[in-house]
């Protein structure tokens, strides 16, 4: 079965679904399964394959994929350098957005399409997280006490809003100009906020 040109297929587009964009060029799945085909199904072989691609470098793919609310979760929270204790503020949200940490329903795994997850309802959630943790008021520094006996408590640590040129700088500022201008004729107080809940922020 993993000799099958089927399967070779298979993968090499799910490879280039993930890495490249939701609808990879064919020209491209056609060389990595030639590569998959060629090296019995070396997958580093593949990877190295796409790596070097002229689709994977093109620039129209640039930031082409809306990240999952996993990686949206976790880039927001490695972005704004919050030091984590307590992780269910994270696992809460991954929750409401349908995709609990490991309790996917079926077996082939949660999708990677923007269509999946890009709805109304998820982006609202996003936004309320991205506000919560860029106001200081997710409590993810948090220190869970007592846990040996059950207890849930947590030992709060005080509200630090992020700093938005930090976070910029972060970032390295790679947003569109209407983003920038937006961001710059707003009240300070929610510029991180913007930044967090921004169309580019929202892509990989």
């Amino acid at each position: 079965m993993a000799q099958s040109p089927a399967t070779a297929r298979h993968i090499s587009y799910q490879i280039a679904e993930y890495f490249v964009s939701d609808r990879p060029p064919t020209s491209l799945v056609n060389n990595l399964t030639q590569r998959y085909l060629a090296t019995d199904g070396n997958i580093r072989e593949v990877l190295n394959t796409l790596f070097h691609s002229r689709e994977f470098w093109d620039t129209k793919n640039l930031n082409a994929k809306f990240k999952t609310p996993l990686q949206y979760a976790i880039s927001a929270v490695r972005a704004t350098g919050m030091e984590v204790n307590n992780t269910r503020p994270i696992s809460n949200l991954l929750q409401q957005l349908a995709m609990p940490l490991y309790r996917c329903q079926t077996p082939d795994g949660y999708k990677n399409t923007a269509d999946v997850w890009l709805n109304p309802d998820a982006i609202n959630r996003r936004l309320s997280f991205a506000t919560a943790i860029a106001n200081g008021n997710l409590p993810l520094s948090n220190i869970p006490t007592n846990m040996e006996q059950g207890d849930r408590t947590l030992q709060k640590s005080p509200s630090i809003p992020v700093d938005a040129s930090q976070l910029t700088n972060t970032l390295g500022n790679s947003f569109s100009v209407k983003t920038q201008k937006a961001i710059a004729s707003s009240s300070p107080q929610i510029r991180s906020v913007l930044i967090l809940g921004s169309p580019e922020f929202m892509r990989r």
